[in-house]
């Protein structure tokens, strides 16, 4: 967690006083800034007059879900280490006394330190230990309203205003060398990502303050509902550096607001050399400022750009990107052709290194054709494919009644939904209608997750629904709707939606669902969900390009009309999927989808190999999940494989699980070993030390 104020409506800004009178709350926003500011404004307090008993206090909340929006995630943040507060103020009496306070609603203070302010703008620091423990520790399950945290401004002075600038408040012991926490960098290395998407809510907002430092940018996410920009998000430059740092390839939602210059500015900014900019040399000039001397178009294989998000959107008040929408396939098309020719013109723009993309409706697969067909000059056409329909959920098919809760018919139709949504599914039309359009065209997957969203009106329960967004079953679904779309349509750029984000819910619900954060929180458990573990899983066994695996398997038949599978499916238990490197090694992951029994796999390689590296991720039911003890993660699984031959493994599959194998004597855990039996020999002694 970092809390960093910048030029915003403090809309969490609350004012107490004995007599509680609402009407004295004042503060400002004032046109001046410290000395060297980058910015332009600085908020002012105004303190209480003389005569009056109340007290002059602004509060800013936080970590504040548990409390006000879904009273079963607790914490979501834990303070503990080292801190840092650092300001610019000044007051209109000399050594006014001017307090900064961090506390929870339940007592816990972190921080709580008076400063002495004079009439000239000075700059206050402190940085401190917040011992474990202080914090006071929540139990699982977790039940009731959990306690905000809050900072807190106090002017203890009668007749005295401040005026600050450039707050922090923040951790000061991280390592990671990005921005960001050490908790999300290294949640990112743990999940090792091939491409990272940076949607970050930045309608409305312009090519500077896209790269601006923290202290310089304002904030953003404009639209007709809104008088000010409620969002402030990390920048361009942040975002490219942590892509650097993780060794993944960036997408960039690009602001549809973006003038002609400044799309051909960002070009500049990507691709130019210092001093050899085509338009304008101040943009690259904030990138060498920043760090960044390089190009970045020469520190990654492939700069993803994307026109807007979900432009096709129906532009009306309900519209979540009401303002930002072209209303339909056919404007959005012609507008993304037409905005991204204009980057084009850039010298520097090479189509080698920049993909130019638009958003497409999994959903409304003939937009995607309006979409191809009028944006013939773009490399590809995203599509969002969510899934998780729980319709049908009973052992009896009248879903009106409550009936009988059937697990087979749950999770059977949730491991058949990769395979109809490549076969007969949105995925296949989506792809269809996109090649009609425009058959030059590549697919991609801009987000992609559970969608069990206003399921309150099926008569299912929180519980049911929560174990099944959040359960095991999400560690299948996720990763094999990746890889079949993979397989099937060669759709290698991915973006499964999001890393965090504990639940959701809107007017159409009756309860929050623990949708769309593939981890439970950063900063308080870092419980991995299902759905992260399992395309951890699959990155791990993505070494290389995609090879064909024969699968020889029993399989089920999964009738239409169940769950939005709307024709009759059969799925193979054992599902397999295989890459290979440049230095012929393999990486190979397997599922047994049984709900019930364990499976023998013979597996056989076309060479003589190595096994390196056994993972497995398995346990007894798919609706066991993290979120309130660590009950599945991934484990060594050598103790599941014995050999055959130089080119066979024989591999016992437990029920419900997944397993990769990866070959290479490098990747061998005991460099001294010799052979294969010596590396099996030691881990059966390992298992019963």
């Amino acid at each position: 967690f970092i809390l960093i104020a910048v030029r915003k409506e403090l809309s969490a800004v609350e004012f107490y006083s004995e007599d509680r009178l609402s009407e004295d709350v004042r503060f400002t926003y004032v046109a001046e800034s410290r000395p060297g500011s980058p910015g332009k404004n600085s908020i002012r307090f105004f303190g209480r007059p003389s005569g009056h008993t109340w007290k002059s206090v602004y509060a800013l909340f936080f970590d504040s879900n548990g409390r006000d929006y879904d009273r079963q995630a607790g914490k979501l943040t834990i303070f503990e280490g080292e801190y840092g507060t650092h300001f610019w103020a000044k007051a209109d009496v000399e050594n006014t006394e001017f307090r900064v306070r961090l506390r929870r609603d339940d007592g816990s203070e972190f921080f709580n330190r008076k400063f002495l302010l004079s009439t000239n703008w000075e700059k206050y620091s402190f940085n401190y230990t917040i011992p474990p423990g202080t914090d006071k520790p929540q139990t699982f399950p977790v039940t009731g309203a959990s306690s905000a945290a809050h900072i807190t401004w106090f002017i203890e002075t009668p007749n005295a205003n401040v005026t600050m600038d450039d707050f922090f408040l923040g951790p000061v012991d991280h390592v990671n060398p990005t921005a960001f926490v050490d908790e999300l960098y290294d949640a990112l290395v743990e999940y090792n990502p091939g491409v990272i998407r940076f949607w970050g809510i930045q309608l409305g907002s312009g090519l500077f303050n896209q790269i601006a430092g923290p202290y310089e940018r304002g904030t953003y996410s404009h639209n007709p509902r809104a008088v000010y920009g409620g969002a402030y998000e990390y920048s361009l430059h942040e975002f490219l550096e942590l892509c650097k740092e993780i060794g993944a390839d960036p997408w960039y939602v690009v602001p549809p607001i973006f003038t002609q210059q400044e799309l051909k500015e960002l070009v500049d900014y990507l691709s130019a050399p210092q001093g050899q900019a085509a338009y304008n040399n101040s943009v690259v000039d904030i990138r060498v400022a920043q760090g960044q001397v390089e190009p970045w178009t020469d520190v990654f294989d492939t700069i993803y750009l994307e026109y807007g998000n979900e432009m096709w959107g129906f532009g009306s008040s309900i519209d979540p990107f009401y303002g930002a929408s072209a209303v339909g396939g056919l404007r959005t098309g012609e507008l993304a052709n037409y905005r991204f020719n204009i980057l084009k013109e850039n010298p520097w723009y090479d189509n080698s290194k920049i993909k130019l993309s638009v958003g497409g409706q999994a959903g409304a697969p003939l937009t995607n054709r309006d979409i191809s067909q009028n944006a013939p000059d773009l490399d590809i056409l995203n599509i969002a494919p969510y899934f998780g329909d729980l319709k049908n959920w009973s052992s009896i098919e009248d879903i009106s009644d409550l009936g009988t809760y059937s697990y087979d018919k749950v999770y059977r139709s949730l491991l058949a939904s990769p395979d109809y949504w490549v076969r007969d599914g949105m995925v296949k039309r989506s792809y269809g209608n996109m090649t009609a359009g425009n058959p030059h065209m590549q697919m991609a997957i801009y987000e992609n997750n559970f969608h069990t969203t206003y399921v309150s009106r099926y008569n299912i329960t929180q519980e049911m629904v929560n174990n099944y967004v959040a359960g095991f079953g999400g560690a299948f679904a996720l990763s094999l709707h990746s890889l079949k779309a993979m397989e099937v349509f060669n759709i290698t750029v991915q973006n499964p939606f999001a890393l965090a984000g504990f639940s959701f819910i809107d007017s159409r619900q009756d309860f929050p669902v623990r949708v769309w954060g593939m981890t439970r929180d950063l900063r308080s458990t870092g419980r991995k969900r299902p759905t992260f573990l399992g395309i951890q899983m699959a990155n791990e066994a993505i070494i290389g390009d995609m090879v064909r695996t024969n699968v020889d398997s029993e399989s089920w038949i999964h009738p239409a009309g169940y769950n939005s599978i709307n024709s009759e499916q059969e799925i193979k238990y054992i599902q397999a999927f295989t890459f290979k490197d440049d230095f012929g090694e393999y990486g190979m992951i397997l599922y047994n989808l049984d709900l019930y029994d364990a499976h023998e796999v013979i597996v056989n390689f076309p060479r003589d190999v190595v096994i390196g590296d056994i993972k497995i991720l398995h346990t007894h039911s798919l609706e066991i999940t993290n979120e309130d003890n660590e009950n599945i993660k991934i484990v060594d699984g050598f103790n599941y494989v014995t050999p055959i031959n130089s080119t066979s493994v024989r591999v016992m599959l437990p029920k419900i699980s997944i397993m990769t194998i990866k070959t290479g004597e490098h990747l061998l855990l005991s460099p001294e070993s010799i052979s294969w039996w010596d590396v099996l020999i030691e881990r059966i002694k390992e298992i019963f030390r």
